[in-house]
C-alpha cells in the first residue's frame, strides 16, 4: 500500500489558540518570558509562527514540515555546536551497570527529551537489571553525542547492551558515534580502562528509523541487519494496535497494547524489513502487512537462530518509540524478552530494595509532549517493593527546577505522613511486588508539612512557571536499601504557555 503522508486537519486547521514551546515564534505578540524569581517580564519576538521542526542557522529559524520526513538528496542539517554528553546520576563502577541506555530523544523544540526515557528506566527496574543512562540529544541547537574514539570505546565497552533510544530525533548517529558503536560490537577494547564486557548487543528505538537510515544506513544495514529507505514507508497514525509479534520470532504470541499511540509524538512509523536472511520480522506493521517491498514490520531482530557468521552481536531494531506502549507490564515483558534473549545479566533479588516502577507527567499538548505553564498539576510517582522482604514505609523525594536553576519544588513525602483511608498510607507493609503511588500536589505536600512539624499555608503547588525546558528529579529515600540503581529517575519537561493569536 501507498504511505499516508496527508496531514490531518487537527494540524493545519484554523488555530485559536497558539502553545509556545522554546522555539517557537510569533509575529506581532507580546511573549512572557521568566526573568527570575517569581517576576516576568514582556520580550517582544517579531519573525512568523512556524509549525514545523525549528532550526537554529545563522539565517534565523528554518522549518521543516511536522511529520520532519528525509528524502534521497536532502541535505540533513547538522547543529552547529558540538559537546559531549554526560552521565545523570553518576556512572556507577565498570561492569556493575549491565545496560546502557543512551538517552538521544532531544530536538530542538519539537519533543520533551528523555520524558518518555524514563519508560525505559522503569521497565528495566521491573525488569530487575542496573543501568546508567547517558544523556545526549541536541535540545537548544547544541548536539550532545557519546564520547569520540577510544575515549568513547572505553565506556560503552563496560555494557552487555546498549539501548539507543530516540523518539523523535533527527541526528540519531553522527559519524564518530557509529565508529564507536562499530568497534564496540566488532568486539574491540578501549584503552583507558581495565574492564571490558565480551557479550556485546545493541538496541535502537526510534520512529524516526527514516533518518536514521539516511544519517546511519550502512550502520542500520551492517549491525542492525534491518532497513528502510528515507521516508518512503511512513503512514501517518501507522502503529499497529494490538502490536504483533511475528511467528518464529522472539515475540512469536505476544501481542501488546498500543493505545498511547500519537499522545507523545505525532505517530508516524516508517516500515522495516530484515535487510538480508540473516534477520527477521519482530512485530507487524499492520498497515503495511503484505507489502510487495517487504517493508512491513515494526520491529527486525538479528540474528535468526541457526545464524552461523562472523559477527557475534544481537541487534534489535524497533522503530517506533516506547511511549506507544500504554500498560506498564507490556513495557516491562518487552524489554524483558529482547534482553533476556540477548543474555544480558540481571541484577540479584536484594532483601531490600525499593525502587520507582512509574513516572506519570501530565501532557497538555498531543504530539508536542508539553505541560502548560502556571497550570497546577499532579506529578505521580509509582514506587514497587522489588525486594524479598516487606517494608513497613518508604519516601520519595521530588525536586522541580525550570531551565534557569529555580526551584519551582522541593519536598519528599513520607507514607507515615498520610492518614489512614489516603492512597498513600501504608497500613501494614508495602509486601514483596507492591506498589505505592505518591502523588505530589499541594494538599499532599500540607500533609506532609503537618507531619514534619513546620507550617503547613507554606504548603505548594506543583507548577512549571516558564516557557522552556524544566527538570523533575525523582528519588526513593528508603532506609537500609540495597537496590540504589533503580531509585532515580530524570525527565526534562517541554513548558509553554498559551498565547490567543486574535483571530
Amino acid at each position: 500500500m501507498n504511505a499516508n503522508v496527508s496531514k490531518s486537519d487537527s494540524l493545519y486547521g484554523k488555530m485559536t489558540a497558539i502553545f509556545v514551546v522554546a522555539l517557537l515564534a510569533f509575529s506581532g505578540f507580546s511573549l512572557l518570558a521568566s526573568a527570575g524569581s517569581n517576576d516576568e517580564q514582556e520580550s517582544e519576538i517579531t519573525s512568523g509562527i512556524t509549525l514545523g521542526e525549528a532550526l537554529v542557522s545563522d539565517e534565523g529559524v528554518e522549518a521543516l514540515s511536522e511529520l520532519n520526513m528525509i528524502f534521497p538528496g536532502q541535505e540533513i542539517p547538522i547543529a552547529s555546536t558540538m559537546a559531549d554528553g554526560a552521565f545523570a546520576p553518576a556512572k556507577q563502577d565498570a561492569g556493575k551497570a549491565k545496560v546502557l541506555l543512551v538517552d538521544d530523544d532531544g530536538e530542538n523544540w519539537m519533543s520533551g527529551p528523555w520524558l518518555e526515557a524514563s519508560h525505559i528506566a522503569t521497565a528495566l527496574n521491573d525488569g530487575g537489571y542496573s543501568y546508567d543512562v547517558f544523556r545526549v540529544g541536541r535540545w537548544g541547537g547544541t548536539n550532545k553525542e557519546l564520547p569520540s574514539g577510544d575515549t568513547g570505546l572505553s565506556m560503552v565497552d563496560d555494557y552487555e547492551v546498549v539501548i539507543w533510544y530516540s523518539g523523535w530525533n533527527t541526528q540519531i548517529l553522527s559519524g564518530s558515534e557509529i565508529g564507536v558503536l562499530e568497534d564496540y560490537l566488532d568486539g574491540d577494547c578501549g584503552t583507558a580502562d581495565s574492564f571490558c564486557t565480551s557479550n556485546r548487543n545493541m538496541f535502537v528505538s526510534t520512529q524516526m528509523s527514516d533518518w536514521f537510515d539516511s544519517a546511519a544506513g550502512s550502520f542500520q544495514n551492517n549491525y542492525m541487519h534491518s532497513d528502510t529507505y528515507y521516508s518512503s514507508y511512513i503512514v501517518v497514525d501507522g502503529t499497529s494496535n494490538p502490536m504483533k509479534g511475528v511467528s518464529g520470532s522472539i515475540f512469536d504470541g505476544k501481542e501488546y497494547s498500543t493505545d498511547t499511540a500519537g499522545v507523545h509524538y505525532l505517530d508516524r512509523p516508517c516500515g522495516n524489513k530484515a535487510y538480508d536472511n540473516t534477520a527477521t520480522g519482530a512485530f507487524w506493521m499492520d498497515a503495511r502487512k503484505g507489502a510487495a517491498d517487504g517493508h512491513e514490520y515494526h520491529a527486525v531482530q538479528f540474528p535468526v537462530d541457526g545464524y552461523v557468521g562472523p559477527q557475534t552481536h544481537k541487534a534489535f531494531m524497533f522503530a517506533d518509540e516506547i511511549g506507544v506502549f500504554d500498560k506498564r507490564s507490556d513495557r516491562a515483558d518487552f524489554f524483558a524478552t529482547v534482553l533476556s534473549w540477548m543474555e544480558v545479566t540481571k541484577e540479584q533479588t536484594q532483601n531490600v530494595d525499593i525502587g520507582i516502577g512509574g513516572v506519570d507527567i501530565p501532557n497538555h499538548v498531543q504530539y508536542w509532549r508539553s505541560v502548560e505553564a502556571m497550570v497546577p498539576v499532579d506529578l505521580r510517582i509509582t514506587v514497587t517493593n522489588y525486594g524479598m522482604l516487606p517494608q513497613a514505609s518508604t519516601a520519595v523525594h521530588l525536586k522541580l527546577k525550570n531551565e534557569f536553576g529555580q526551584v519551582l519544588f522541593d519536598s519528599t513525602f513520607d507514607t507515615r505522613a498520610f492518614p489512614a483511608g489516603h492512597p498513600m498510607h501504608v497500613s501494614d507493609s508495602i509486601q514483596s511486588g507492591d506498589s505505592i503511588v505518591f502523588t505530589f500536589n499541594r494538599e499532599n505536600d500540607r500533609l506532609q508539612r503537618i507531619y514534619d512539624g513546620v507550617d503547613e499555608n507554606k504548603a505548594r503547588h506543583v507548577i512549571f512557571t516558564s516557557a522552556g525546558m524544566d527538570k523533575v528529579v525523582v528519588e526513593v529515600m528508603h532506609t537500609g536499601d540495597q537496590g540504589a540503581p533503580n531509585n532515580y529517575v530524570q525527565a526534562d519537561v517541554g513548558v509553554g504557555k498559551w498565547i490567543e493569536n486574535g483571530e
